[in-house]
């Protein structure tokens, strides 16, 4: 932002939005950001179990680990894992695997939301009826 522009001044400026490619970009968020499978998430913590050995509360804490994982995409769960091996000495704990999903998996869920409220309030604009 140009140092000369304040807050006020930008939430003025003109923007032309098309209601369909703001749609288009959504779908395009919605499949990226798919969540893997339940099959696909016990692949990543059976392989989990296969590398560090299985932990001993491992029945009592297996659903934990599997809630902690279950809004990452297949892809995601799979470079999570790279980054568990490369950072984590024993078997990690909940907050060790959600500390190694790759920050741009955080990016893109922050940017779908964004067009998530840019979506939902050309709708509410696009239902208004005009003022005459």
């Amino acid at each position: 932002m140009p140092p000369q522009w304040t807050e006020g001044q930008i939430a003025h400026l003109q923007i032309n939005l098309n209601i369909e490619d703001v749609e288009h970009e959504l779908e395009s968020y919605r499949q990226i950001l798919q969540p893997a499978k339940d099959e696909a998430i016990a692949v990543f913590l059976s392989k989990l179990n296969n590398h560090f050995g299985t932990p001993e509360n491992n029945s009592d804490t297996i659903d934990d680990y599997f809630i902690c994982v279950q809004d990452l995409p297949e892809y995601y769960l799979e470079k999570t894992y790279r980054n568990i091996l490369n950072k984590c000495k024993w078997y990690p704990k909940v907050s060790e695997i959600r500390m190694a999903i790759p920050d741009k998996f955080w990016k893109q869920t922050i940017t779908f939301r964004k067009i998530k409220a840019i979506h939902k309030k050309l709708k509410e604009i696009k239902n208004e009826p005009s003022s005459k």
